[in-house]
């Protein structure tokens, strides 16, 4: 996963951080230095013009009213405040709703109107709610006006309906997990900590069981059923003792010195990095980059740790010699693509080293081409590819030669043109990507010409490869192993099960079939996938871990047998974004 940029998605690390177009009250973002605000052009969606008095929203109050249950609405309104008396023209309202542990909104708006509404889904269950709120302009009037985005706090969690009206069992809600003063807190959305189950391995389940959801809490209106007589009603001042975590199915684990069960797909060498944060809106605080040797079973060490320049670093890729990662990452208030030689004790390179105000296009997603010779990212809502150019002292990409592969991504306030996620196949002759967001987010391949000067173009109709109307998909990762013994590329993905179920389920495109995975859950999410080459495994993540928090497995993916990787690294925070070297 996913997660899961992520990528022209409204979203903030904390109070006062800002994540791409994601802004802090105006009153919190310092000035550019006079010299950048003197050379810098004006950014794509601020209205240019000579002399024009500048308009800044300024925020204001947004709330979010209704019932947190299932088939229930919630109704957000914004109260803007503007830097002026005077009205921008052509004002617009972008609302995008986000249920915690998921990286992308759920549900977008685009109206006129100060208010808009959202319809409580099952997927929401368990979760809390909140609403993010994009002001925008259309350019026209005499004055130019700066856009913003102001959030909501976060709602109850999302109960359940009634469990006779469902029709079918219901997972415990989070707000009934025991609750411990643990240090390190777990995903997704949670403020609160929860305990962690043992590392442990309890007895593996019949092959031939069937997951057990968790037990369902029964309406306050019926008591709970008992064989004998019932417990002493506890003192009025005594709260009852909530029932205790119990993962849905026993998960076998390895470790420095346990040994998997046969069957399971584990590596037996290489190097795994991943990332791992509460949530993604503390990401800023609590992100952390890890490296983990398969070889070796050593705990997982915090490379990210020491780093001063940096916060929230996600989305790491392998170089194909193993010898440096390029992942994102916020400075400057704002997302870069940085460059980082592993083991070493020198800082990340910002290779985009973008700034806010002064440019508000984020840089997100990045990955190598597989001769490590250019990176490929997303550009505010677009898709470039750059040289990376290793001649100088300190490693850069060569941003006068970039190419931008997509230039429709930052006109379509809905996001439906948005491009992101980009995936180059092993001889950057082709790219595939994906187009727009939340239901019309689809996965697409675009064949590519390159030029003397070796800039890249798209030649021909974009194809689209996963687009199935009104689902989600997202996170193409290429199988470069299968994909040298196979005619047709190996693609793996995430997707939402249905249209009226967002949980996200791991497929694979193989041979023109799109198959969902045996790995996938019904009960859990799966995504954001790593194939390990020439092999049947796949890391990925699911919500399997203690309260639902995602943590990283690996998988046999032709069985389904699958084994959560113990890392030792100490925290019950979500594990996301797993990507693999081997040696």
């Amino acid at each position: 996963m996913g997660q899961w940029s992520r990528r022209g998605v409204v979203t903030a690390l904390a109070a006062g951080v800002l994540l791409g177009p994601v802004a802090a009250p105006a009153s919190a973002i310092p000035p550019a230095p006079a010299s950048v605000q003197s050379s810098a052009a004006a950014p794509t969606g601020v209205m240019a013009g000579k002399a024009k008095q500048v308009i800044r929203f300024r925020g204001g109050g947004v709330r979010v009213t209704g019932t947190a249950t299932v088939g229930q609405v919630l109704t957000s309104r914004v109260v803007p405040s503007f830097s002026s008396n005077k009205k921008p023209a052509g004002v617009k309202y972008v609302y995008r709703w986000y249920r915690s542990g998921k990286v992308r909104p759920v549900h977008t708006t685009v109206t006129t109107k100060k208010t808009a509404r959202y319809r409580v889904v099952a997927a929401d269950a368990g979760k809390t709610m909140r609403v993010s709120v994009t002001v925008r302009a259309t350019g026209k009037g005499k004055a130019r006006f700066v856009p913003r985005t102001v959030r909501s706090g976060r709602t109850a969690r999302v109960v359940p309906a009634r469990t006779a009206a469902m029709g079918t069992p219901t997972r415990l809600p989070a707000t009934n997990l025991p609750l411990t003063n643990h240090p390190v807190t777990n995903h997704p959305g949670s403020k609160n900590p929860v305990t962690h189950h043992p590392v442990t391995p309890p007895p593996s389940p019949p092959t031939s069981a069937v997951p057990t959801p968790a037990p369902v809490l029964p309406p306050p209106s019926a008591p709970a059923p008992t064989e004998t007589a019932p417990a002493p009603t506890p003192a009025p001042s005594s709260p009852p003792t909530p029932p205790a975590y119990t993962p849905p199915v026993p998960a076998p684990r390895i470790g420095q010195a346990t040994s998997h069960p046969s069957g399971a797909a584990v590596p037996e060498q290489g190097l795994l990095v991943y990332h791992t944060y509460e949530n993604y809106d503390s990401a800023g605080s609590t992100g952390v980059l890890w490296l983990y040797d398969f070889a070796t079973r050593a705990p997982a060490v915090p490379v990210s740790q020491p780093w001063t320049s940096v916060s929230a670093p996600m989305n790491a890729i392998f170089s194909a010699d193993g010898q440096w990662l390029v992942f994102m990452g916020v400075a400057n208030e704002e997302w870069n693509i940085f460059l980082w030689e592993v083991g070493s004790d020198s800082e990340p390179v910002n290779l985009t080293n973008n700034y806010w105000p002064g440019n508000w296009l984020t840089n997100e997603d990045p990955k190598f081409s597989a001769d490590m010779s250019k990176v490929w990212w997303k550009r505010g809502g677009d898709i470039a590819v750059a040289p990376l150019i290793f001649d100088d002292e300190v490693p850069r990409l060569d941003l006068e030669a970039m190419s931008m592969l997509t230039q429709d991504g930052q006109v379509k306030e809905t996001g439906e043109n948005e491009d992101w996620m980009p995936m180059p196949v092993e001889d950057d002759s082709a790219l595939y990507f994906i187009q727009g967001t939340g239901p019309h987010a689809d996965i697409v391949r675009a064949e590519l010409a390159w030029d003397e000067s070796g800039r890249a173009s798209i030649v021909g109709e974009i194809q689209p490869v996963a687009a199935e109307q009104g689902i989600q998909e997202y996170y193409p990762i290429l199988d470069y192993g299968a994909t040298a013994s196979q005619e047709d590329d190996t693609v793996w993905y995430a997707r939402w099960k249905a249209d009226d179920d967002r949980g996200d389920a791991l497929y694979r495109l193989r041979n023109g079939v799109h198959e969902r995975s045996p790995l996938a859950l019904d009960w859990a999410d799966t995504a954001d996938p790593w194939p390990v080459p020439n092999s049947q495994m796949v890391l990925y993540c699911a919500t399997t871990g203690p309260g639902w928090a995602y943590e990283l497995r690996s998988g046999n993916t032709e069985t389904g047998e699958s084994v959560v990787l113990d890392l030792q690294d100490g925290t019950t925070n979500s594990h996301l974004g797993p990507a693999y070297w081997a040696p």
